[in-house]
């Protein structure tokens, strides 16, 4: 027929399924399997497949940094029912990782620069901001449902890297007191850390 071609994953040539591929900026696919491997924060269709070769190289170097540097940094942990949500931290590097249900799929946990985390202007175009008093770098915005209740929350932040640009951590309503605590969390550890 023609009409389903067969399509293999540019990077591990491996036959995709309709459903669970991802397509790249210049019209190439990968698997679900080697998404994984890139940053959960990532928008692949702005990447070609070199920069997804390159960000997957930089995943596994910042897991190894990680893994070797975990014991020493900082933790928060914030329990919403099922889901466990880590904030690390270290000071000397000026880095921090963020362990929750967005990365938990994926292969490699990401690490953050603080000095890549860009400020969000004082005037706020949000529809719904529930921001802490002070909250320069990270802010909480309520996606409301039909009857203008908040049915998620994101806690949110600008970072400089075009491929990766805003990251939402989720929460769900009932949990706006952790929502809140991650955000002042991370806000403080940001402004602490970061070098204007």
């Amino acid at each position: 027929m023609g009409i389903l071609k067969k399509l293999n994953c540019c990077l591990c040539k491996k036959e995709l399924r309709v459903t669970r591929r991802t397509k790249l900026q210049n019209g190439e696919y990968i698997c679900d399997e080697c998404r994984r491997a890139t940053h959960p924060y990532a928008h692949l269709d702005r990447c070609n497949k070199e920069e997804v070769q390159s960000m997957i190289l930089q995943m596994q170097k910042d897991e190894k940094l990680f893994e070797d540097n975990k014991v020493s940094m900082e933790k928060v942990h914030f329990v919403c029912g099922i889901h466990k949500y880590t904030l690390y931290t270290d000071e000397y590097e000026k880095v921090f990782v963020i362990d929750t249900i967005e990365t938990e799929m994926f292969k490699y946990k990401p690490i953050f620069q603080v000095n890549q985390v860009k400020a969000y202007s004082h005037i706020n175009t949000e529809k719904m901001s529930v921001n802490d008093e002070g909250i320069r770098y990270v802010t909480i915005v309520a996606k409301l449902d039909d009857k203008g209740k908040p049915r998620i929350y994101y806690v949110k932040f600008l970072y400089d890297n075009p491929k990766i640009q805003k990251v939402k951590i989720r929460f769900e309503a009932t949990y706006v007191k952790e929502a809140r605590a991650f955000c002042k969390a991370l806000n403080t550890f940001i402004q602490k850390n970061k070098v204007e």
